[in-house]
């Protein structure tokens, strides 16, 4: 239990360094992750509860995140025009200009954190971090 524990406290930290490397942009880690779902998704939009799926936060948590992103124009927010009640979001340019700045920003400091050694291990560690998670 102890290594669990301190293993999901480093992923904490790790999310905290993300944060605040990327606070030069006005953005924090999940702000980042949401842009970089959406550039992802199948044609550029994705309905906020699977926005949060991806995320693993609710649909609410989603939302209230959106709200802010949308105002300074860097995500759309659409109605499905089969159904009203279902909403997308899609990345703006705006937006995907600040993701694509983000990610350098994001990779940048990557590459100062982890040396040639702990790079081969990423695979495993995903693939074992990815079996926890799901």
């Amino acid at each position: 239990m102890n290594n669990l524990l301190s293993f999901f406290l480093l992923l904490a930290k790790a999310d905290a360094i993300m944060t605040r490397r990327l606070s030069c942009h006005g953005l924090t880690f999940a702000d980042f992750m949401i842009l970089h779902y959406l550039n992802e998704a199948p044609e550029g939009k994705m309905r906020r509860i699977d926005l949060a799926e991806s995320i693993g936060l609710t649909a609410s948590s989603i939302t209230r995140m959106l709200i802010p992103m949308e105002k300074i124009g860097l995500i759309s927010r659409d109605v499905n025009e089969r159904d009203a009640r279902a909403r997308y979001a899609s990345l703006t340019p705006a937006g995907k200009n600040l993701l694509d700045d983000a990610t350098e920003t994001i990779k940048n400091k990557i590459e100062d954190m982890i040396t040639d050694q702990q790079r081969n291990n990423i695979p495993e560690l995903t693939k074992t971090l990815s079996s926890i998670i799901h």
